[in-house]
């Protein structure tokens, strides 16, 4: 009951040299060029569903390090009686180095969206069960549809099966449906050439404009496959994780896009961007 009333508690409490604190609205200690991975970990911490299951120590946690030092890590976030108002993340980071072979360790940066990817499919390989979701995709997993449109060429063969006469154009389209742990959205690339008041205004964008990639309808192109693409949403996850992608990298330099992206903080209806009967009501965030 205690852990269920996490999210309505907004007990304020003391450290031992008497600072003030609200738990779960805890710091966690930036050891050597982690921050990458410590914001991650803030936002885990605060997705209810996910973060009551490890609050509970589990039978999980005996056979499986990773899944305990996040266990451990979390319930220290979200203590009461916490010696300081920040905590160390040194046991987890030491874990999930070993695990991923040193891809992500301590005093190497690295990308939020990357270590996101790979902490949710290791924790996944932890916790799964034969025959049961884990608690991994309970709540972030979904599932897209993505068609592909491309056109093939080829010429017409005569008689001895050698290539002969005008070059025929077909059309071959393919559909498939993929789960997902969280969606890319693309930012529109800021104008090459400004004036000299652009200079001075950084673009602005809604998410809905970005969200218009999932209506079904907005083909993408990919250059490197000459392909068209559209996606739909087929599933919702209770929780949907949004990727905003803001680099880019060129022949001499990662480029990062500063355009600002306007998003409601409460009531975003996703049901333009999905394949449900007009019928069923989606609940809002």
């Amino acid at each position: 009951e205690e852990v269920n009333n996490l999210d309505t508690n907004s007990k304020v409490c003391r450290t031992l040299d008497g600072k003030a604190y609200v738990p779960g609205v805890t710091g966690i200690n930036n050891l050597n060029c982690n921050d990458f991975i410590n914001v991650i970990i803030q936002v885990l911490g605060h997705v209810s569903e996910f973060r009551n299951y490890f609050l509970v120590p589990s039978a999980k946690e005996e056979t499986h390090p990773l899944v305990n030092r996040f266990g451990i890590l979390m319930r220290r976030m979200w203590y009461s009686g916490n010696f300081r108002n920040h905590i160390s993340p040194h046991e987890l980071l030491q874990e999930i180095s070993s695990r991923s072979d040193k891809k992500f360790r301590i005093g190497a940066s690295g990308n939020p969206i990357t270590f996101l990817s790979w902490f949710l499919n290791a924790l996944h390989q932890d916790l799964y069960t034969p025959g049961e979701k884990s608690i991994v995709h309970k709540c972030f997993q979904g599932e897209v549809k993505y068609t592909i449109t491309k056109t093939v060429k080829r010429r017409k063969k005569n008689k001895d099966g050698e290539e002969a006469g005008k070059v025929e154009r077909k059309i071959v389209t393919k559909t498939q449906e993929v789960p997902f742990l969280y969606l890319t959205l693309d930012i529109p690339p800021p104008p090459l050439f400004k004036g000299d008041e652009e200079k001075t205004v950084i673009p602005q964008e809604p998410l809905f404009t970005l969200l218009a990639k999932f209506d079904g309808e907005t083909v993408k192109f990919d250059t490197n496959q000459s392909v068209k693409k559209t996606y739909i949403i087929t599933r919702l996850p209770k929780y949907l994780i949004l990727h905003i992608e803001r680099f880019t990298k060129n022949t001499f330099f990662t480029e990062k896009n500063p355009t600002i992206v306007n998003f409601p903080i409460q009531n975003l209806d996703m049901k333009p961007y999905t394949n449900y009967p007009e019928d069923i009501d989606l609940p809002t965030t």
